[in-house]
């Protein structure tokens, strides 16, 4: 079945991106400073932001819709390079006010020059998104792989001879541009040719006006904290932070690629055949949060130690800030969780209603702190934003039934109080014993149970998934709808 060969493939593709970024990551961070770190994620927040205000939803709405008539696909394909040379132009333009704000005059070049970056995504053959619309998971592997490692070489030879946040900077412009050469190598199926049909516009921009206001309140949930502590704690703090953040939201991120591919689809096959399927999507996140219990405690546990034996010293303080962070990063998870179910009972405003409440409270605890700020503090804030918005949509949820809002709770519970229990184990021991060591007996000490869990929650899922459908064109169908969603909830960049 497609849609099996789909989450084969991504699952492959998923494992070997992250293994690649940490293995990267780990070497980079001994040729440059985490001043570097703290200068490339502010300068990559900038343009985000600027994406994300400039999203009219595109890449969504191809996605979305079965059309493949050629006013559509080159209207889509202009369109995408107008906007992309247009982000260009307001980032060089914005660059030196930004650079201002946050006291780093120096940044004003790497701000104007990581524009390109947006040319070029524009410039991206629109193959590449049919390609994620037809679940073409094995050429969209190939391609993002290639990126990745073209990106890792550039950084790390740049770095090699000369140790700075250009050494980042020009890897990431250079993959991005092997990647829109790629599109068209491995995608283009057809001649692409500029057109500007208004009829095609109009359904365009009358899709992406929601995904604008979506991308954009995402933008300042997933990237606010890089803007908090580059603005109010200091560009080399900034970088320690990044440290932190590639972790828990590698876990994250790895977890929600399973979600966009799993959860959704069955759900949504479940609601078909049951008319409800609510006791099964319960059983089925209580799988997945069982799934998730072992990896999420022993990084958060263990966050001190894996920062100490994988890191210079120098960034030592990210171990805290990761453990805090990870707990974010469940939170983020439930939310995602809670989120598909809702979609699915047509009742997308619950989450921006609860995504309003978490800014309001982020914003009021960076008021609350006066000038304290902290790594530590800011992490908390913005991990207590993921929890508000994870608590409002629970409720939203489970409103008429609170037992699934009692297991999920308590399963939370166990992780928390697991994580929290491991990190005093381990801070006890870590005077007489290694951070090596440490790793390796926490490891060994949860991975039967990791296993066992694991084992259970494939029963679960096997005895829930549609694998037995027998309709290509319907799993393919139930596929599309999950990458749609998920799509439309990522930020750009």
């Amino acid at each position: 079945m497609k849609l099996a060969n789909a989450l084969v493939w991504t699952t492959v593709a998923v494992v070997a991106r992250y293994a690649l970024k940490l293995l990267g990551n780990l070497t980079l961070a001994r040729l440059v400073s985490a001043e570097a770190f703290g200068q490339m994620a502010i300068v990559l927040a900038v343009v985000n932001g600027i994406e994300a205000i400039t999203d009219v939803g595109t890449k969504a709405a191809l996605i979305r819709s079965p059309r493949t008539d050629p006013a559509w696909l080159n209207t889509a394909w202009t369109l995408g390079i107008v906007r992309g040379v247009a982000i260009a132009v307001i980032v060089a333009v914005a660059a030196v006010p930004a650079a201002a704000f946050f006291r780093e005059p120096e940044l004003a070049a790497m701000i104007a020059v990581t524009g390109l970056m947006s040319a070029l995504v524009g410039l991206r053959s629109i193959g590449a998104v049919i390609a994620v619309r037809d679940l073409d998971a094995r050429k969209l592997a190939f391609v993002e792989l290639a990126e990745l490692i073209a990106c890792y070489v550039l950084m790390i030879g740049w770095a090699w001879y000369w140790p700075s946040a250009w050494a980042l900077l020009v890897g990431t412009i250079a993959s991005c541009a092997i990647y829109t050469v790629l599109s068209y190598i491995v995608f283009a199926k057809r001649p692409h040719r500029f057109a500007w049909d208004r009829a095609v516009l109009r359904e365009l921009v009358g899709f992406g006006k929601w995904v604008m206001a979506a991308s954009l309140i995402g933008f300042f949930i997933l990237q606010g904290d890089r803007f908090a502590v580059g603005r109010l704690a200091g560009i080399v703090e900034a970088g320690i932070y990044t440290i932190a953040v590639t972790w828990a939201m590698s876990l994250q991120t790895v977890f929600g690629m399973f979600l966009s591919r799993l959860y959704l689809p069955v759900v949504a096959q479940l609601r078909r055949d049951s008319g409800d399927g609510i006791a099964a999507a319960n059983r089925l996140r209580r799988s997945i949060l069982a799934v998730m219990l072992v990896p999420f405690t022993w990084a958060a546990g263990c966050a001190v130690p894996i920062i100490g034996f994988l890191y210079p010293a120098t960034y030592s303080a990210a171990g805290p800030v990761m453990a805090i962070l990870v707990v974010g990063a469940w939170f983020a998870t439930l939310e995602f969780l809670y989120n598909d179910q809702l979609m699915l009972a047509n009742r997308p405003n619950v989450r921006f209603r609860a995504q309003i409440l978490s800014i309001a409270a982020m914003a009021a605890g960076l008021i609350a702190l006066r000038g304290h700020y902290s790594l530590i503090a800011i992490a908390a804030i913005f991990a207590g934003g993921s929890f508000i918005r994870a608590g409002v949509l629970l409720i939203a949820n489970d409103a008429r039934n609170l037992r699934p809002a009692f297991n999920d709770m308590a399963i939370t519970a166990v992780f928390v109080v697991s994580a929290w229990l491991l990190s005093h184990l381990v801070a006890a021991q870590a005077p007489v014993h290694g951070a090596a060591v440490l790793l390796l007996a926490s490891f060994a000490a949860l991975a039967p149970i990791g296993a066992v869990l694991c084992w259970f929650a494939l029963r679960q899922i096997l005895s829930l998934s549609p694998a037995n459908v027998q309709d290509e064109a319907a799993a393919d169908r139930i596929g599309r709808t999950a990458i749609t969603v998920r799509i439309a909830e990522e930020p750009l960049g």
